[in-house]
């Protein structure tokens, strides 16, 4: 994505923080084209590639269902279901008051509670 005009988001572990720390030159690619024999070998070797890649792969009443496209969605929901529980970041007076760790129910009860 590198010289896109793009906002993307990637994992912090294991991704972010290996880029971080390789320190790569910065190249910009994005408009460079894919080779040919790149593809041809992604839809060779990947079914939901292929089925993604061209026009007429799925239709409007599969993409919810999609592989990809599910997982994305699954990964989402459940990383916006924990979403509360990371947010919650008390302004306290007196921070030996807290107990436990952030997702601890004792730790959430003693914020609650200050």
């Amino acid at each position: 994505m590198v010289g896109a005009d793009a906002c993307i988001t990637i994992n912090w572990l294991g991704t972010a923080d290996k880029l971080i720390e390789l320190d790569p030159p910065v190249v910009s690619r994005f408009y460079n084209p894919v080779s040919d024999h790149v593809i041809d070998e992604l839809m060779e070797k990947i079914p939901d590639f292929k089925r993604g890649y061209l026009e007429s792969g799925i239709t409007p009443p599969e993409y919810e269902d999609f592989g990809p496209v599910a997982l994305f969605r699954d990964s989402f929901v459940s990383a916006w279901g924990k979403a509360p529980d990371a947010a919650v970041a008390p302004v306290l007076s007196t921070p030996d008051q807290v107990v436990g760790t952030p997702h601890s129910p004792s730790w959430l009860l003693s914020v609650v509670t200050l």
